[in-house]
């Protein structure tokens, strides 16, 4: 074949050729560079492709994201003393994912952008077959050895981190004192578990079972109720919560209720006249931990550390000593009833007869249970007319007078009032 011939069919092939690519570049950044698809030490060498140019810079970016965190995978691999693969049946791709998801928080991952890097170059490009125009960006990224080092020294950092954050929450589980922290060592521990791969899984595993299991336990503790309030503690285990979350408080007899924070408590104002009338008063609320609604429920215990009680029968006057139309001393007897278990003691009372100088009884008298009990004490030194106070002279023979408590398990002092209480005398 002739020289002449062989040019020709040379040409011809290569036009063929050229004719057969199926993608025509429609535009560029200029001349290729040399560094294009190859590979040069200290620096990342890749590209990104999309439908848009700021598409494609993106993808360029996430893949220089994801090598340098390859890199820091390999790495860590190497010199990790557990024998990882052997132990979990981990592959290298679940390592670098677990690499991945803990370099999350380092902070020159988050330094990462196009404006370091030392070249670029795009092109646009139009693909025959669908008719689709792409583009295609190219990035020459720094990343020297030193960089590499700087960030594996960063990575161990927050890899300690995790491993003192873990600890702790195992020390503290049993002096939780605030509902917001165990929210949020809850949500920690539950992150670490999906992207740990070494023992320090089963750990946050077992953790997270047990903040669970604790937050499903929460109980309120009601103290200091009355018909109009009440003082309600959140407790985990044997510890008051604090917290400043919103609660919604429902009650079987209780009405309106209006919640306030005030401290490690919620101060609740209500119309709770109905409760003492209620088979199983109860208090349920709502409330939100790490997106969950949980609901619980609290008894009402109305009698709890309160006082209350009235006079049975008359109140009973014997005379003890008198002078023509005058009683100079007496003996009264009244029979206590209490409502409530809750001891006291009553250390005084007082008796007002229609149109007389009220008269006192000083008394220590300890009710230890909720029983009946029977007083007597002596009114030395007093002075009653018989014809203004003796029952039998009298239509309605009623007086008024006040008993003066304290509540023992409180240390309260109080004063029970009475009116048109019904006495008898012998005089």
């Amino acid at each position: 074949m002739s020289m002449k011939k062989f040019l020709f069919y040379t040409i011809i092939i290569l036009s063929a050729a050229c004719t057969s690519l199926p993608y025509k570049v429609l535009e560029t950044a200029g001349k290729k560079p040399d560094w294009l698809n190859g590979a040069e030490e200290n620096y990342i060498i890749t590209n990104g492709q999309g439908a848009d140019a700021e598409t494609a810079k993106q993808e360029c970016l996430r893949n220089i994201r994801d090598q340098i965190i390859s890199a820091v995978a390999i790495n860590v691999r190497s010199k990790t003393e557990i024998n990882i693969n052997q132990k979990n049946g981990v592959t290298d791709e679940q390592f670098k994912t677990s690499i991945v998801s803990q370099s999350a928080d380092i902070p020159s991952l988050q330094g990462i952008s196009l404006t370091n890097a030392k070249d670029s170059y795009w092109e646009k490009v139009l693909y025959k077959s669908d008719n689709s125009i792409k583009f295609g960006f190219h990035v020459k990224y720094p990343f020297p050895k030193s960089e590499l080092a700087r960030l594996l020294d960063e990575y161990n950092k927050a890899d300690e981190a995790v491993t003192a954050f873990i600890a702790q929450a195992e020390k503290s589980l049993d002096t939780l004192s605030n509902l917001d922290r165990v929210e949020y060592t809850l949500a920690q521990l539950t992150a670490y578990e999906k992207r740990l791969i070494d023992n320090r899984k089963e750990k946050c595993q077992l953790l997270t079972g047990e903040l669970q299991s604790r937050i499903k336990n929460i109980k309120a503790e009601v103290k200091d109720i009355s018909e109009t309030d009440a003082v309600i503690y959140l407790k985990i285990g044997k510890n008051i919560l604090k917290t400043n979350k919103n609660i919604n408080f429902k009650s079987n007899c209780a009405k309106n209720i209006i919640p306030a924070i005030q401290g490690n408590t919620y101060v609740l104002k209500w119309e709770g006249s109905l409760c003492k009338y209620t088979d199983a008063p109860t208090l349920s609320y709502d409330i939100n931990i790490t997106g969950k609604n949980i609901s619980f429920t609290s008894p009402l215990d109305f009698s709890k550390n309160k006082v209350n009680f009235s006079i049975q029968g008359d109140v009973r006057f014997t005379t003890t000593s008198k002078s023509d139309n005058t009683i100079k001393s007496a003996e009264v007897e009244l029979v206590i009833n209490p409502s409530f278990d809750t001891p006291f003691r009553i250390y005084k009372a007082e008796f007002n007869f229609k149109n007389t100088i009220p008269i006192a009884a000083v008394l220590d008298e300890k009710i230890a249970a909720k029983s009946v009990k029977n007083i007597k004490s002596s009114l030395p030194n007093i002075s009653l007319i018989i014809d203004k106070t003796s029952s039998a002279k009298q239509a309605f023979p009623y007086i008024d007078g006040a008993i003066y408590y304290e509540n023992t398990m409180t240390g309260k002092k109080d004063i029970y009032k009475f009116q048109n209480q019904k006495y008898v005398t012998d005089w």
